[in-house]
């Protein structure tokens, strides 16, 4: 599905970096007050936009802008995360 079946290393890594995001996505909506698990996840999607050409599956383009349009959406979401925790810190002191 999306490319990732012939290839063991786009597999792997969208099953690695999908668990990462979801395990620290989780520890935030957990309500932890700690902006590290917001800025892994930046680093998380910002990995996932640019695996596809590391690791070498850059010309299956299902993969690719599957990788890409999650990248985008996990960047987004971490920035608006990390920001958020910023500004109530603001605001409750």
């Amino acid at each position: 599905m999306l490319g990732y079946a012939d290839d063991g290393a786009a597999l792997a890594n969208a099953l690695i970096v999908g668990a990462l995001i979801v395990v620290l996505a989780a520890i935030r909506f957990a309500g932890a007050d700690d902006l590290a698990a917001s800025w892994l996840n930046l680093v998380a999607g910002g990995w996932t936009i640019f695996s596809a050409w590391i690791l070498g599956f850059g010309d299956r383009h299902d993969a690719v802008w599957n990788n890409v349009i999650v990248g985008v959406a996990v960047v987004v979401l971490a920035l608006i995360s990390a920001s958020a925790t910023t500004l109530e810190s603001r605001v409750v002191r």
